[in-house]
């Protein structure tokens, strides 16, 4: 992206309408009280605008609590795409985290982002289980700010433009948990993998509104994107314990919403995994081989009465 099509995505983007300018991000800390004899709307830079494109051995503070490649406070680096995703993290979090240079930043999302799973994923910590994904750290794959949302393009949820606008949803999650790369480089399970046969996918193709996306079933009542934990989280609404309660709530399920603890299968192939769920497995088999053989009993039955009706017609025509 070049340096004119940031600005012209920026014009109009929610940072430019909230007087948020390029140095922000583009900048080491600068006091809040200079930044607003900083007029880039105005096209005027002042002098005492340090930019970390220019000065790339200038370091700020991180989040002490979020490790950055293993070494919590700060770190030095240049802000024009060299960023890894961890420091990444960390420039959104001047505004959006704990140590903001605004203090009275509208939107502190940083801490729900930090005890998610992209969060935890992200951070560089303790090695857990090395067979499980969910114990990984410090991955290089795992969703930050700008993997979601355009650094510069960034526009309110609510306008039809924006990657995290709910009809967007489902595609923006699509370009990570949609990876065939992504899911064999970490053996995860492809989570659109056969989704075009899903019937909610069918229902939204045909127009239908209210169709239920990724976050409806990952994201717990009353909670934001930012804090999707991992489903083997006892708090994760698609844990095996809740999963009954999420598929039943009101407008989805309700005949579910009883059943406790119940292992509702998602994210189905087609067909199925037969070592998952191998229940589904034999259904879905009997319901192929019943329809083949229907089909392959009706089409030649249908056949020959065609040609039956053809001969009495000619035999018909003859008598006449």
């Amino acid at each position: 992206m070049d340096d004119t099509s940031a600005a012209d995505e920026w014009v109009g983007s929610v940072h430019y309408n909230n007087g948020i300018s390029c140095e922000r991000c583009h900048s080491a800390s600068v006091p809040a009280g200079r930044l607003a004899r900083f007029d880039a709307f105005g096209g005027s830079y002042r002098a005492d605008h340090v930019d970390l494109t220019l000065n790339p051995d200038i370091a700020y503070k991180a989040p002490s609590d979020f490790p950055i490649e293993g070494k919590p406070g700060e770190y030095s680096t240049v802000v024009r795409g060299g960023l890894t995703k961890q420091q990444s993290i960390a420039v959104c979090a001047r505004c959006h985290g704990l140590t903001p240079i605004d203090v009275n930043a509208p939107k502190n999302v940083f801490p729900d982002y930090a005890a998610s799973v992209h969060g935890q994923s992200v951070m560089v910590r303790g090695l857990g289980d090395p067979s499980k994904v969910s114990d990984y750290t410090g991955l290089t794959d795992a969703a930050v700010c700008v993997d979601c949302h355009d650094p510069h393009a960034t526009t309110s949820k609510d306008d039809p433009a924006s990657s995290t606008y709910n009809d967007n949803i489902i595609p923006t999650c699509e370009k990570c948990h949609g990876s065939e790369e992504i899911a064999d480089k970490y053996g995860m399970t492809n989570a659109f993998e056969g989704w075009e046969e899903n019937i909610m996918f069918r229902r939204g193709m045909i127009g239908e509104e209210g169709i239920p996306t990724c976050v409806d079933c990952h994201l717990e009542e009353g909670g934001t994107p930012h804090k999707i934990v991992g489903i083997d989280n006892p708090a994760s609404p698609v844990n095996v314990e809740n999963r009954a309660e999420t598929c039943g709530k009101k407008g989805c399920h309700p005949a579910f919403k009883d059943k406790g603890a119940f292992n509702v299968p998602i994210h189905l192939t087609f067909p199925p995994d037969k070592a998952k769920y191998f229940p589904e497995w034999v259904t879905f088999r009997f319901m192929e081989i019943l329809l083949i053989g229907t089909m392959g009993l009706f089409i030649p039955l249908f056949g020959l009465d065609i040609i039956r009706k053809f001969e009495e017609r000619g035999k018909g025509g003859e008598h006449k």
